[in-house]
């Protein structure tokens, strides 16, 4: 039942190599810092810009764009953000809320 699906999915889970990544502690600032960013408010707190993104990563000491990048990366890959690099437009947003996004382009 259940209990059976929830053993079988935390197996699964523990074996994956990004459950136990050290990631730095600026970097965990940095995402709770962007996660504070959001907003209950409609449409407020959706998406920021890149320059704000990077300015929230530098307030927390991470000043070298390309760990920016890379710690940007990171969160986009485990779904806690959404950065998409494929175009300079889509560069420039750092969507907060991914299910924002989800929601507005299945509408």
């Amino acid at each position: 039942g259940i209990q059976d699906l929830r053993i079988a999915i935390e197996g699964t889970v523990r074996n994956e190599k990004y459950v136990n990544q050290e990631v730095s502690m600026r970097w965990m600032m940095f995402l709770d810092e962007l996660i504070s960013q959001r907003s209950d408010k409609l449409n407020i707190g959706d998406f920021i810009n890149l320059s704000s993104a990077r300015s929230i990563a530098e307030d927390v000491g991470i000043i070298q764009q390309y760990e920016q990048d890379q710690a940007l990366q990171l969160f986009h890959e485990h779904g806690m953000i959404v950065h998409l690099t494929s175009t300079e437009a889509l560069k420039n947003i750092v969507v907060l809320k991914p299910q924002w996004l989800v929601d507005a382009l299945s509408k």
